[in-house]
């Protein structure tokens, strides 16, 4: 008997994605071209810091990602940003901006549709893991076990009898039911086009917007004065090419 899904990435998205089939009891295989499970999840734990090298966070209202957690027995392992509130840069200074705002301005859909959504205490800012965000990946890849295949790119992707058969880096072939892409859209791209599907360059016309993540440590003599909120979002008329910075 063959696969039911291939899974191509182990980002945070591919990860969750073979945790939810192989729990309904479907056959699969997680194939990711770098060494390591994650993505941009990225946790380094050093000399006392806890440094991201990717997102730090999450917003209280992606309660997906909460229940994602909680089923991994992470529950007790989710916190609360300590800080409240944030600075809107208006082009000229920084103003305070009223909880739950930031969301909007950067125009995050599911901040909006909490109260509709999910009910939980708080409705506003971030959350984490108290081990960085590599715990809620770590905790998928030890649960999935040998599903999880590092350094197995994917070449090509053609339709077979079966359904798809995938050509792995390296030479060697996996078929399967079905295929979830789980990559960037400019990389699903190279892939559905060479399976002749024609919407493919829509997805190679998704931009993606770049950020860039810089971790420095003080000790707390050297900080004088106060810090206020965890980081600040550019407003929509203001120049500038950064959108949006986070402190903590």
């Amino acid at each position: 008997m063959g696969l039911t899904c291939v899974v191509v990435g182990a980002g945070l998205t591919g990860l969750a994605a073979a945790w939810e089939l192989t729990r309904a009891g479907a056959d699969v295989v997680v194939l990711e071209s770098e060494r390591r499970a994650g993505g941009v999840v990225l946790t380094e734990r050093r000399d006392g810091f806890l440094v991201e090298g990717g997102p730090d966070g999450f917003l209280v209202s992606e309660g997906d990602i909460q229940a994602l957690a909680r089923e991994l027995g992470l529950g007790d392992r989710l916190v609360d940003q300590l800080a409240q509130g944030a600075m809107v840069w208006t082009g000229k200074r920084l103003e305070p901006l009223p909880l739950g705002r930031a969301a909007e301005l950067l125009d995050i859909q599911g901040a909006l549709d909490v109260g509709a959504q999910h009910a939980a205490p708080l409705h506003y800012g971030f959350r984490s893991l108290a081990g960085g965000m590599a715990d809620i990946v770590e905790a998928l890849v030890a649960r999935l076990g040998p599903t999880v295949r590092t350094a197995q790119g994917v070449a090509g992707l053609a339709p077979s009898r079966r359904g798809w058969r995938l050509a792995v880096t390296g030479g060697s072939h996996v078929e399967a039911e079905a295929v979830i892409l789980a990559v960037p859209a400019w990389a699903a791209a190279r892939l559905v086009a060479a399976a002749g599907v024609l919407e493919a360059r829509q997805l190679d016309g998704v931009a993606y917007a770049p950020s860039v993540t810089v971790s420095l440590a003080y000790r707390s003599e050297q900080i004088t004065g106060a810090r206020e909120g965890t980081g600040f979002v550019r407003a929509a008329d203001a120049d500038g090419s950064v959108r949006a910075a986070s402190s903590a």
